[in-house]
């Protein structure tokens, strides 16, 4: 059977795994829908007599009267929280489908009987109510958006302790997305259209809401940049828009409203001045809110980290109104009363921290609330429960900005893309928010204002590369391209970049000599500028070695790795993602050569590396353990490996969706160690789902689908089913011609396969072609032997044993165990295999004792490394019995 191993981005770029996601130009604005669900909406009057009342509450309402068309729109959703408005009777309808759906926030039901119903709060949770009244349900569902809006908030966490990489927490990638967004804010040009835009886009939204309308015309008319303190505290048009962008990072919707951010900022900023001729030292402010259950345990977990609140953040000087917010009764269940208790040492931090007195603009002036700039970063200090209350204290810090400055270094220090506005953009790539960086890039495409036009396209490139639209971001890159090649003076590190890229562009459509040229290509410029020591070029180096192994060049392959992370250790000893990788790659080879007490040395290292870096349980991680498993079950050590897999595969299962393609590496280690075990049937499910997932993921095939064809054509060749089992090798060898060169190891162990199952069809002729096709492949890879030649060795000795040729037959037997022997532990399965292979020869050559010693050799491996029922144990011993019976 194969037993594959996994990369760690076997081509490098900079570039991650792609999920689209889908967005609307017309979508809703709002941070809440009202989903109105029941069957008695069947008249406009019905529908506008509904919305009249619901108009002055400024939300979002949809109608819908069908259970599948509520249930499909539901599972649309994907940033708004859903308040579910229904009759009784469809509650017990919808309610068992939907109850867990993190998109539905509360529930709201309307019935005359409300006794009959009433059973239904005390099973789902989020049911705020059942009401007899329409005007008692509007004033409910008023006071829930008014929570929504006003007491939720959300947070982004950063723990200082962590390394600055690739591989950051989501957490961690929020928090350092909302700090670069500000950092970027500054750069962007924004014109008067800009502003026309947005108000236009607001226009055609609240088209049918008078209010709004009225505050969007006053904006457009009166609106002056030193007035956005006030326009942002009117709870109007405006601030929602700002609150859902940032919620959710919109980047259309923060791109055109950053024109206002940018006045807000200022304004804090101006204001922030008159801070310092106050004489205050220190400034101790409250803030009451309620937070979600989840979100307390969270915070809870993470006491000494960096928090940063999604947007701005007011807060009060005086403590019990903070304290009479909290404890704002409300009808939730899974929500906790929280003040945050902010110190801010305003001699020590100076302008790092910027916030602004606002009790001159707010409508509650007793409450004297300051207002904290949308980069304002928090020390969380400790959290205490007093009675009622959880007291979460808070230190206002700088730490934000070191974070970002760090990162930036670290990243993007040795690049040539020096703008801040291509950084951010390609740290949302490099973050996963693939779509949002492309509508960022597009947007800078359409108004570069000085921005270099190669690097934004080149961007562009990377993102469709990703999406697999390989001719888009081929066009891209050869754009990018052709204007660094024509720049004056040399931009020669860039033309590496773009080089490189188009090299794993062409490596995708499965050209690739043509991307190994690009490679070369790229490291001939480097050679000629004495770059030999930079980071760029060992990953050309580690380009190329994958393209060698991929055409079956192992050797060479080696040798291009081993440059690669010689120079890595060096003259980059703190880039350990790279010197990982390399580490990774080189057991890959390690393993594919048959070394593998080398490959798990490398391996080890490489993951202590990883473990070092990453956060735990990193899907990273992952892959060097699911190798390492590969390793322990080709040693024959199969519950190390049965475990280690298992453990992989729950780390996957939490980071990933279950149609994920790394859990069906996973699936299929597994399936592999349970085929060693003879446990076919078991290892059918895993193959079979791994398959699922695999052609899911690869609808035009791929290497890991024909991985999956042939491990299941293997147990149907175990279970006799031949002719079925054929069918499998033969999709799996038709694949594999399609990527592989004709010498490559795979299409070698394919052929051996369609080889044993002629031999079983007795169509010996046949068979024995297709295992010398296989040996010719693999003496021209392996010179000095590999346990893959041992295989094909061991079948043409089996045929040559059917055909009575047993002299020959046992010579090539006796070759495979010399083999196993040089690259096994004594107490391997296919030591006893081949023992068993060369036990039965000397039968058939009427050697009874000679055959006998070696049966009883292989019965103490089998019995000391394969479950006591295992098919190879019944029949050796069943050998014994028939030789000892004779005598």
């Amino acid at each position: 059977m194969s037993h594959r191993i996994s990369s760690l981005n076997k081509i490098n770029s900079s570039v991650t795994n792609y999920h689209s996601i889908v967005t609307n130009d017309n979508e809703n604005k709002e941070s809440t829908i009202i989903l109105w669900f029941d069957s008695s909406i069947n008249s406009y009057t019905y529908i506008e007599q509904t919305n009249n009342y619901l108009e002055e509450i400024d939300i979002y309402v949809v109608f819908l009267t069908e259970l599948e068309q509520c249930l499909n729109f539901i599972r649309s959703i994907d940033q708004e929280k859903i308040f579910l408005v229904t009759s009784g009777f469809r509650a017990t309808q919808i309610l068992p489908h939907i109850a867990k759906c993190r998109q539905i926030d509360a529930i709201f039901i309307i019935s005359t009987e409300k006794s009959k119903y009433e059973h239904l709060t005390s099973v789902y949770s989020k049911i705020l109510g059942i009401y007899t009244n329409f005007d008692i349900l509007y004033a409910s569902i008023r006071e829930e958006i008014d929570f929504v809006n006003k007491q939720l908030l959300t947070f982004s966490l950063f723990n200082p302790h962590q390394i600055l990489s690739e591989y950051i927490s989501k957490e961690s990638t929020e928090f350092l997305w909302f700090q670069l967004f500000s950092h970027v804010l500054f750069r962007l040009s924004y014109y008067q259209q800009t502003k026309n835009q947005m108000i236009n886009m607001c226009q055609q939204y609240y088209y049918d809401n008078v209010r709004e309308q009225r505050l969007i015309d006053e904006f457009e008319k009166e609106y002056r940049s030193e007035e956005a303190i006030s326009w942002y505290l009117k709870q109007s048009f405006i601030s929602k828009l700002m609150a859902k962008a940032f919620r959710t990072k919109n980047i259309d919707q923060l791109h055109m409203i950053r024109f206002f951010i940018g006045d807000l900022t200022e304004n804090i900023a101006h204001e922030h001045q008159k801070i310092p001729l106050s004489n205050e030292q220190m400034l101790t402010v409250y803030r009451g809110a309620k937070l979600t259950k989840k979100d307390l345990k969270k915070l809870r977990k993470n006491e000494g980290t960096i928090i940063s609140i999604n947007g701005y953040l007011s807060a009060s000087r005086h403590r019990s109104s903070a304290f009479d917010v909290a404890m704002k009764p409300t009808k939730r269940t899974n929500v906790v009363s929280v003040v945050f208790e902010i110190e801010c040492n305003i001699r020590e931090l100076g302008e790092n921290i910027i916030f602004a007195d606002i009790t001159q603009y707010t409508e509650y002036p007793d409450r004297q609330e300051v207002l904290f700039d949308i980069k304002t970063t928090f020390r969380l200090k400790n959290i205490q429960r007093l009675a009622q209350i959880w007291l979460v204290k808070l230190d206002a810090s700088n730490d934000g900005q070191e974070i970002v400055t760090n990162y930036l270094e670290e990243k993007y220090i040795k690049t040539e893309e020096k703008s801040m506005c291509i950084v951010f953009g390609r740290l949302m790539c490099n973050l996963g928010q693939y779509d949002k960086a492309q509508k960022y890039f597009e947007q800078l495409l359409r108004d570069p204002n000085g921005e270099d036009l190669a690097w934004i396209e080149f961007n562009l490139g990377r993102i469709l590369d990703i999406k697999n639209e390989c001719k888009m971001a081929q066009k891209y890159y050869n754009r990018a391209y052709n204007r660094i090649m024509n720049a004056k003076p040399s931009r020669w590190k860039d033309a590496v970049y773009m080089l490189n890229n188009l090299g794993i562009i062409l490596y995708n459509q499965r050209k690739n000599d043509k991307a190994l040229d690009h490679y070369q290509r790229a490291l001939k410029i480097q050679q000629k500028f004495n770059s030999f020591n930079s980071v760029d070029y060992t990953q050309i180096l580690s380009n190329i070695a994958f393209i060698l192994n991929m055409q079956g060049n192992t050797n060479d392959a080696l040798n291009y790795y081993k440059r690669a992370l010689k120079i890595l250790k060096k003259y980059h000893s703190s880039n350990k993602i790279d010197i990982a990788r390399n580490l990774n790659n080189i057991g890959n080879i390690l393993y594919q050569n048959g070394n593998y007490n080398e490959a798990a040395n490398h391996y080890q290292q490489a993951l202590k590396i990883q473990q070092n870096i990453c956060p735990n349980g990193h899907n990273n991680n992952a892959h060097i353990l699911n190798n390492l498993a590969v390793v322990l079950n080709i040693q024959g050590k199969y519950d190390e490996a049965f475990e280690l897999c298992q453990y992989v595969l729950n780390i996957q299962q939490n980071l990933c969706s279950s149609d994920h393609i790394s859990i069906a590496g996973s699936l299929n280690n597994i399936g592999l160690i349970l085929y060693n075990c003879g446990k076919y049937d078991d290892a059918l499910h895993y193959h079979q789902q791994a398959l699922i997932i695999r052609r899911k993921y690869y609808p035009s095939g791929s290497i890991d689908t024909a991985e999956s064809l042939n491990n299941i054509g293997n147990i149907l060749y175990q279970h006799n089913k031949y002719d079925q089992a054929l069918d499998y090798y033969l999709e799996t060898l038709e694949i594999q011609e399609k990527f592989y060169p004709p010498c490559h190891v795979d299409i070698a162990l394919c052929l051996n396969n369609i080889g044993c199952v002629l031999d079983r069809q007795e169509k010996y002729d046949e068979a024995f072609h297709y295992h010398q096709h296989a040996l010719k492949i693999e003496q021209k890879l392996y010179t000095s032997g590999h346990p893959n030649m041992a295989y094909t060795l061991n079948n043409i000795g089996n045929i040559l044993c059917q055909q009575g040729k047993y002299e020959e037959a046992l010579d090539y037997h006796q070759q495979a165990l010399q083999i196993r022997e040089k690259y096994y532990p004594s107490d391997h399965v296919d030591i006893g295999d081949s023992l068993n292979n060369i036990a039965m020869t000397y039968t058939h050559m009427q050697k009874s004792k000679i055959s006998l010693d070696y049966l009883q050799q292989a019965l103490a491996i089998y019995e000391k490394i394969l479950p006591s029922r295992h098919t190879n144990i019944e029949t050796v011993k069943r050998n014994i019995r028939c030789i000892t019976t004779k005598k």
